[in-house]
């Protein structure tokens, strides 16, 4: 019987799992029940275009649920309100729904990313 590597075992370890909810939003919402103020006013306009919004929860204590698919992207990296996709660009917006801080392995995260909508 033989042992896992270090790096396989890390590996292992940090696969994120990354629960994916697209809510369709309605044209009568009204979008200020759902922004955050201290978001800058083109997030704030952003988040009321949106025609859908995606609920993401995951455990554990990384902040920012790498791989999860929104639409057709990828989220890379999340920061200061927006969304970052793997070819690197912004795909959309978020607000934190509960954080993370510390080392707390079993942590319950949830996050809603707004994704920009298409222009032609």
């Amino acid at each position: 019987m033989g042992f896992m590597s270090a790096e396989i075992l890390e590996e292992l370890v940090d696969e994120l799992v990354v629960n994916v909810i697209r809510i369709p939003l309605m044209e009568d919402v009204e979008s200020e029940k759902i922004i955050d103020p201290s978001q800058d006013d083109s997030l704030a306009r952003e988040i009321a275009d949106a025609e859908e919004a995606y609920l993401l929860t995951w455990t554990g204590r990384r902040r920012v649920p790498v791989g999860a698919t929104v639409g057709n992207h990828v989220v890379k990296w999340t920061r200061l309100g927006r969304v970052i996709g793997d070819d690197g660009t912004q795909i959309g917006t978020y607000q934190r729904v509960t954080d993370v801080i510390g080392p707390k392995y079993d942590k319950k995260n949830a996050m809603l990313v707004f994704p920009f909508q298409q222009r032609d």
